[in-house]
């Protein structure tokens, strides 16, 4: 199985994040799962208009999570 994680932002602790993820990467090589799980986390202004989405591609049996937090939202949380 394949465990990715993908990062789309700048200025934010979403980078730690995503370190604090990576050994799962390695870890996930010896897990017996017939699919790949990709995530992509995303930190972006709401100008922009991403939203999250989810898509599952039965030929490659792979499972892409693309998470957006507006940029703007997230800094108020801080």
């Amino acid at each position: 199985m394949k465990l990715a994680f993908t990062l789309d932002t700048h200025g934010t602790c979403v980078a730690q994040l995503r370190e604090e993820l990576l050994p799962l990467e390695e870890l996930a090589k010896t897990w017996e799962f017939p699919y790949d799980i990709h995530f992509a986390l995303r930190v972006l202004p709401e100008s922009y208009g991403r939203k999250t989405f989810r898509r599952f591609d039965s030929r490659d049996h792979a499972l892409d999570l693309d998470i957006s937090i507006i940029y703007e939202q997230y800094q108020l949380d801080i």
